[in-house]
């Protein structure tokens, strides 16, 4: 998709990428930066708040021939949610095209291409509890306007366009019953948030009520997470760590420990069948704005909405044990 994107982009163009995304939303991009001849202007993320400057980003889209912002939703280092909503809405006032990803944030909450009003969106199932399988969804009028890389005889139109081959049926299938998963959530654990949505119906009702569930559920889990984190010694939670703010953030929680490896940290939590994650996540840009590339990155623990308050408790406990 980026070098289908590429077409519309000449030398000197810029694009915008942050430094709190995943690699796979920035090394794509520089890819095409380096072949083009094209200009990289840098968003920040404030090392205090763990969020995006808004009025850095408007000067950026306001003094620089931006022509893509590529952008995320939720960091899966740090857990923000960013404003993609306001940030489209800068990016659209100087005709730039916006690119989200959306693969850390969609297990998380409701997701609205609609009322974010990007031009492309990208996430996988396997992060909201499906099979490997990659989705890109985009304004009808710009997939028609990229030009696909193809073999000639594929279809000329999207989606088939981008759909080359014989398709993993399969994958498509667990899709599917993931989707009547959180279809079923939603009409048993999500039925009290379905006045929250009156403008919708059918399968798109249930899905916003199981996602808005699990998003204020989640919240219980990061307040329990985040405040144990805090009581152990040496602890740094990198990310919005206040109760209030906890809406704006998922539940996926990185720390650093004074002293400590992130590796073995991670190693003695894998002995007691607690598995978490540990280096930069490939939030490369993140670890290396907070300094933390060079100290072995971060511990990140991941919980969702399958987990429990015992499950974090029992993590908890192991973690007195580790250093």
């Amino acid at each position: 998709v980026s070098r289908s994107i590429g077409r519309l982009l000449k030398r000197g163009d810029a694009i915008l990428l942050t430094r709190m995304d995943h690699d796979g939303n920035v090394g794509p991009w520089l890819h095409l930066v380096e072949d083009l001849g094209l200009e990289v202007k840098w968003l920040n993320f404030n090392l205090e708040t763990y969020e995006y400057d808004l009025d850095e980003a408007k000067s950026i889209f306001k003094n620089n021939n931006v022509k893509l912002a590529a952008i995320n939703y939720a960091s899966n280092c740090l857990g923000t949610i960013n404003n993609v909503k306001a940030l489209t809405e800068m990016a659209h006032q100087s005709e730039t095209l916006v690119f989200v990803d959306a693969v850390q944030y969609v297990p998380h909450g409701p997701t609205d291409v609609q009322d974010i009003g990007c031009d492309f969106l990208a996430c996988s199932p396997y992060k909201f509890f499906g099979p490997h399988q990659g989705v890109l969804w985009g304004k009808t009028e710009m997939l028609e306007k990229l030009e696909a890389y193809k073999v000639r005889p594929a279809d000329n139109t999207s989606p088939g366009k981008f759909e080359t081959g014989t398709q993993l049926h399969e994958g498509q299938a667990g899709t599917l019953g993931v989707l009547e998963y959180l279809e079923w959530l939603g009409e048993t654990m999500g039925a009290e948030y379905n006045a929250n949505f009156p403008e919708f119906s059918g399968r798109r009702k249930k899905l916003h009520a199981a996602m808005l569930a699990i998003q204020n559920y989640e919240q219980t889990l990061s307040s329990k997470l985040i405040e144990g984190l805090q009581n152990l010694a040496g602890v740094d939670v990198k990310g919005i760590s206040a109760g209030k703010d906890l809406a704006r953030r998922v539940p996926t929680v990185s720390f650093t420990v004074e002293n400590q490896n992130p590796e073995e940290i991670s190693n003695k939590l894998a002995a007691e069948n607690i598995f978490v994650w540990h280096g930069h996540n490939y939030a490369l840009e993140a670890i290396r704005l907070m300094g933390l590339e060079e100290s072995g990155g971060v511990v990140r623990i991941g919980p969702v909405h399958y987990n429990t308050l015992e499950e974090i408790d029992h993590t908890l406990e192991v973690l007195k044990t580790c250093w």
